[in-house]
């Protein structure tokens, strides 16, 4: 997800999916091109958005076994 992320924000040379929504907006994108860059974004938000949970995830993992925390089964 990482690379996916990072593969995405090279290739468009833009930094968020927003970037990448403005541009499809511009008076410089066809329709061919505004389809694929709405596309593009819409798909790097859900990378982003997943590895956000991921972190979350792990983070909570972390707290719970560095304190010693077990769940119940």
């Amino acid at each position: 997800m990482k690379e996916r992320d990072k593969s995405v924000k090279e290739q468009y040379d833009v930094e968020t999916p927003d970037d990448l929504r403005f541009r499809a907006v511009s008076d410089e994108a066809d329709s061919e091109e505004m389809t694929e860059l709405r596309q593009a974004a819409s798909e790097w938000e859900t990378v982003r958005h997943d590895l956000s949970l991921v972190k979350q995830a792990y983070e909570h993992y972390e707290e719970h076994s560095s304190a010693g925390t077990s769940t119940p089964a």
